[in-house]
Formats: C-alpha cells, sequence, structure tokens
C-alpha cells in the first residue's frame, strides 16, 4: 500500500532523502507523540528547503520549484494542524471521576496503599477505619473534587512538564 501511495507522486518533486513515509505511519499511529509527528514535519520541511535552494540556483532544476514551494506549504498547514490537535487535547484532557481509567488508577493506588498499612504491622480493624474513614471524606469533598476537575482546562499549567515554557536561569 505505501509503494502505491509514492508512486502517485511526482518524481521530480519527491526526494530520495524523504521522511514521508514515517510522517504517514506517525499520523495513522494513535499513540505517536505529538511533538514527534510535528518533529518530523520539520525535518521534512528543511529538506525541501535545501532541495529548493538547490533548484534555484541551477537554471536546469527550475521545473522543481512550483512543487518544492506546493510541498513547503503543505507541511506549514500540516504542522500547524498538528499543534492545534495537540492544543485541543491538552484543553480537553480533563480527568473523568466516573470512566474506567480513572477507576482503575485509583485501584491500584488503593491497593498499594493497603499492601503498604499491612507491611507497616497495621491490623484488619486499622485497614477497615481508614477505608470507612476515606469513603465519608470522599463523598463529603466529591462536589468540590467535580467542581474544580470542570474548571481543571482553565487552570494555569504547572511547571515542568514537558509543553511548559522553561525559564532559563543564568550562573
Amino acid at each position: 500500500m505505501a509503494a502505491s501511495t509514492t508512486t502517485s507522486r511526482a518524481p521530480a518533486a519527491v526526494s530520495p532523502r524523504s521522511y514521508y513515509s514515517q510522517i504517514l505511519a506517525a499520523a495513522e499511529n494513535p499513540d505517536f507523540r505529538s511533538i514527534d509527528f510535528v518533529r518530523l514535519v520539520l525535518i521534512q520541511m528543511c529538506i525541501v528547503c535545501l532541495e529548493l535552494g538547490e533548484a534555484a540556483e541551477h537554471s536546469s532544476l527550475a521545473f522543481k520549484v512550483g512543487p518544492l514551494v506546493a510541498q513547503i506549504r503543505a507541511l506549514r498547514d500540516l504542522a500547524a494542524t498538528a499543534r492545534l490537535v495537540t492544543e485541543f487535547t491538552i484543553q480537553e484532557d480533563v480527568v473523568n471521576l466516573d470512566g474506567a481509567k480513572f477507576s482503575y488508577v485509583l485501584g491500584r493506588l488503593i491497593q498499594v496503599f493497603r499492601e503498604s498499612v499491612t507491611e507497616a504491622g497495621c491490623t484488619p480493624h486499622l485497614w477497615n477505619s481508614i477505608c470507612r474513614l476515606m469513603a465519608d471524606n470522599l463523598g463529603k469533598a466529591e462536589p468540590e473534587i467535580r467542581r474544580d476537575i470542570k474548571r481543571a482546562h482553565k487552570l494555569p499549567e504547572p511547571e515542568g512538564l514537558p509543553w511548559s515554557p522553561t525559564k532559563t536561569t543564568g550562573s
């Protein structure tokens, strides 16, 4: 299938050093990190810009200029679209307290906590008391937690995340 998409392009516009197959594979893979996708697109843009520079230097390669400029525009639009998708994904990344993923994570945290309580030598009676108090306190806090989660995408991003701006400090 990949060979048929490659042969449909004009041979004069596609470089032998191309990242198009990796870009397509990344776009098809939902687990591929968007920052790496944009990086692949930018690498391809650099390759095309180099080819455009070579074509501009030689009048015999003038026929390549139009297709190369079109590639740069298409790659620029692709990178912009990828950035928008990433922004929307981050904005919509709100915790679903009723979802399966949250239930799994909470269950694992409680399991690890229970193992820690047992290793610390606490009795089953003490574990039951802890669970009862936790359930009561969570029940009281649930409305506030749900309200805060609905507002979470409006809160400023904490520092230290990969997409957070880095602060440089002078020595």
